[in-house]
């Protein structure tokens, strides 16, 4: 049987009836001042259906179907894609801390909003870095690009 991870899935009101009490101990205790990892609305349940996580970040989802079955040809080509697309993201990654993040901030602190553009950028590379980290800790046999969409 496959295992589910869900990360992201917010807190505020969004028990279901499925979850029933243990949902709505989690409602009731999401709230950033608290001092306990409960409390923070991080919760994590290994159940026999999988792993769900919940963090109060309603704007960051984050969603991997893990599926039993394995390639073994794919544990070395893994290794080698992983590399290879590590060093494209990792020169893009310079720029999205040394260019696009300053410039962003500066953006937000004179104009008030952020820049379309350099948030599609940075999110671009942001989720082709977590497309790659979830392949290469074997999460998934599906290959993300070797350039991320920008």
């Amino acid at each position: 049987m496959g295992s589910r991870v869900v990360w992201g899935q917010g807190c505020a009101g969004e028990a279901s009836d499925a979850e029933g009490a243990w949902g709505q101990e989690l409602r009731a205790n999401c709230s950033p001042l608290g001092g306990s990892y409960k409390k923070l609305g991080r919760e994590v349940r290994d159940a026999y259906q999988g792993i769900v996580r919940r963090d109060c970040m309603d704007t960051v989802k984050v969603n991997v179907t893990n599926v039993e079955k394995a390639g073994r040809l794919e544990l070395i080509v893994r290794f080698i894609w992983g590399f290879i697309a590590g060093i494209i993201l990792c020169i893009i990654g310079l720029f999205v801390i040394y260019l696009a993040t300053p410039i962003q901030w500066l953006h937000i602190l004179f104009l008030g909003k952020r820049n379309a553009a350099l948030a599609k950028f940075a999110t671009g590379w942001f989720t082709g870095m977590t497309q790659l980290y979830a392949y290469l800790l074997l999460l998934t046999d599906e290959r993300p690009p070797l350039v991320p969409a920008l």
